[in-house]
């Protein structure tokens, strides 16, 4: 495999992994409640949750180019192991140097440098799409946490 497929790989990887340190402390800021402005933390919520959809479809799309590339290097490196590839391909790649049977291709595919960097992005990003689901129903449950503060604090007084 060519030394500039592995390292746009670990660059893509390393890129979903600073963009998740990004997204967790936009959340952690959006999903504080201001407990003394609770007009403001409650009439934010469409926003929020509209600024999180956005990011949710962004990173789903993504997502799921991610999952057409794992199927094209799967192929890709499939036709590398049965010999099926172009002569420009194994130029670039090297040749394999034995006879791979087709019931044991699926041991080569699996322990394949460049499937498993393709499937650690992926799971990276799945894991960053998966966070801000949760981020998006914890905004759209803001509403009962700022009712149960209010809930509270009458209780506390003595209000009913």
């Amino acid at each position: 495999m060519k030394q500039s497929d592995i390292d746009a790989l670990n660059e893509l990887i390393d890129s979903i992994k600073s963009r998740y340190e990004e997204i967790k402390c936009e959340a952690e800021k959006d999903l504080e409640i201001d407990e003394f402005d609770l007009d403001t933390s409650l009439l934010a919520i469409p926003k929020l949750h509209g600024k999180w959809l956005d990011h949710f479809t962004e990173n789903t799309i993504f997502l799921k180019d991610l999952y057409s590339l794992k199927e094209k290097t799967k192929l890709e490196r499939w036709k590398y192991y049965q010999g099926k590839q172009t002569d420009k391909y194994y130029a670039e790649n090297g040749i394999v140097h034995e006879k791979i049977l087709k019931t044991d291709l699926d041991k080569y595919l699996s322990a394949d440098e460049k499937i498993k960097m393709v499937n650690d992005a992926c799971t990276h990003q799945k894991a960053l799409t998966d966070y801000i689901e949760k981020v998006m129903k914890e905004i759209s449950n803001r509403n009962f946490h700022i009712r149960a503060i209010i809930d509270w604090r009458k209780f506390m007084s003595g209000v009913n």
